[in-house]
């Protein structure tokens, strides 16, 4: 697979600092094709300047045909049950819900930094 699509659901301090790492890697076949951001934070703020379409969970699935991964960074059983439900109610059964543990896995891996550590549930 030479591209992966991918989207971040959540962009505070968690998600923003994960977004960045991800940036560095648009050239190496990473495209951040979406992210999930209600409030104003600083993260939602670099998605709009780096022109990546910010969406609500619903219209996430039900665009959700070429994702590949979604990040789910909330720290939020609820919204992580939210989204699995919206992707299925898509009819989305390929796309994989990657939990806040595996995020923080890959940054270390990534060399780029351990990710704030301020969820309590990673979904592990």
């Amino acid at each position: 697979m030479g591209q992966y699509n991918v989207a971040i659901v959540g962009l505070g301090r968690v998600g923003a600092f994960f977004l960045e790492r991800l940036l560095k890697h648009r050239k190496n076949g990473v495209n951040i094709a979406a992210v999930v951001e209600m409030r104003d934070t600083p993260g939602k703020i670099l998605a709009q300047d780096e022109g990546i379409p910010v969406l609500s969970l619903d219209a996430l699935a039900d665009n959700s045909d070429d994702l590949h991964l979604v990040f789910e960074l909330t720290g939020s059983l609820n919204v992580r049950a939210q989204l699995k439900s919206d992707l299925a109610l898509a009819g989305n059964h390929h796309t994989i819900v990657v939990p806040e543990a595996v995020a923080h896995f890959m940054s270390v891996l990534l060399g780029e930094g351990a990710l704030p550590d301020v969820h309590p549930d990673k979904g592990l």
